[in-house]
């Protein structure tokens, strides 16, 4: 009876994630663009806030605040990690390989192998989905925390391949507003890195 009762637990929450994944692929699909404002704890205690804007495909951009001179932008193809104040040249990364990549994709299949690696329901009507780089899987994961009524993109944690951590939390966001896309290029940021 006991092996029934936990075969029967197992199946039901396999369906309870697999319901819970096809409702949040619904939902990120139908979020073409996004803005909010965020508070980031990073891996050494710090913490940092600023806005972001989303813009799919391939395009999300972090501006933080004083007294932070950082600007993160995904665009091209490529993850840039500008300091405003110092060095004009960023530091440059391939967006295929950081977790990022799958959430700015055109049309999302959380079905890809290798993608997500787990759904977990959280405390409070909240939902977890961790997914990876199915073709880095050493480059890191990035879970998701969504409240599930309605569903809505709540904050995230970013792991890197070294295993630090960094925690981002949204507030205000609003979705599908019209972003002006000039916000999303290199020269946007400061005008000579465009030439």
């Amino acid at each position: 009876m006991r092996i029934l009762l936990t075969l029967f637990f197992m199946v039901f929450a396999g369906y309870a994630s697999a319901g819970s994944l096809a409702r949040i692929e619904t939902y990120l699909n139908t979020l073409a663009s996004a803005q909010a404002d965020f508070r980031q704890y990073n891996a050494d205690g710090s913490e940092s806030h600023g806005r972001l804007a989303l813009l799919r495909p391939g395009r999300i951009r972090f501006d933080y605040a004083d007294p932070d001179t950082s600007v993160v932008l995904a665009a091209a193809g490529a993850l840039y990690i500008y300091d405003r104040a110092g060095d004009p040249q960023p530091e440059v990364y391939p967006l295929s390989r950081t977790p990022f990549d799958f959430l700015l994709q055109r049309q999302l299949d959380l079905k890809t192998p290798g993608l997500v690696q787990s759904v977990k329901p959280l405390d409070g009507g909240r939902i977890l989905l961790r997914a990876g780089v199915p073709d880095a899987p050493d480059s890191g994961t990035l879970d998701l925390v969504f409240n599930q009524s309605p569903m809505q993109l709540i904050a995230w944690v970013l792991r890197t391949e070294d295993g630090s951590t960094t925690l981002v939390e949204l507030d205000n966001l609003v979705e599908n507003p019209e972003l002006d896309s000039h916000q999303f290029t290199r020269e946007s940021i400061t005008p000579e890195l465009g030439r």
